[in-house]
């Protein structure tokens, strides 16, 4: 069954899922870049081929995201259909295809050997990671933005390594090992 999400409950669930992960602190990026930089590779691909500059987009995405995560753990099947726009689901494919072993089978394939995936121990484990790495992209893409504006966050991280990035849509990974 479905459980419909507000934006309202969106913010609850976020806050709480917060305070259970933390979230990376600065100056410890690096230990991150093992999934930092596939997620936001792939949000650049996406960025790119759909001409969606947009960082509200990809801010909505990051929350999708960490609701799909909180749904996975906690074995509830949100239903965000309302709360999410027709052009951040391909930036919610590109941000889940990066570490999500339910959407990519080459994660599965990694992430099964040591975690169990049918249990919530394991899942919270498992993504504890990625749900700190999704937070540290949303407060770059919050900053980004109100500094530069709408494309803020995009001219930023294709100014800092877009130039390495291949124009496709193969969409990159990282497991912690």
């Amino acid at each position: 069954m479905n459980k419909k999400v507000s934006f309202r409950e969106l913010e609850i669930i976020l806050s709480k899922m917060q305070r259970e992960f933390g979230q990376v602190r600065t100056g410890t990026e690096d230990a991150y870049t093992f999934l930092l930089l596939p997620m936001e590779s792939n949000l650049l691909k996406v960025s790119r081929k759909a001409r969606i500059t947009n960082g509200r987009r990809a801010l909505e995405a990051v929350h999708i995201c960490l609701l799909i995560v909180k749904g996975y753990i906690d074995q509830i099947q949100y239903d965000y259909s309302g709360i999410i726009s027709e052009e951040s689901a391909g930036f919610v494919n590109a941000l889940l295809m990066s570490f999500d072993p339910f959407t990519n089978p080459g994660v599965e394939e990694i992430v099964s050997e040591k975690y169990d995936l049918s249990s919530p121990d394991d899942l919270r484990k498992y993504f504890a990671t990625p749900v700190k790495c999704l937070f540290k992209i949303g407060k770059s893409i919050d900053f980004w933005t109100n500094e530069y504006g709408p494309s803020g966050y995009f001219n930023f991280i294709d100014g800092q390594f877009g130039a390495q990035i291949k124009n496709d849509l193969n969409m990159d990974f990282g497991v912690e090992m």
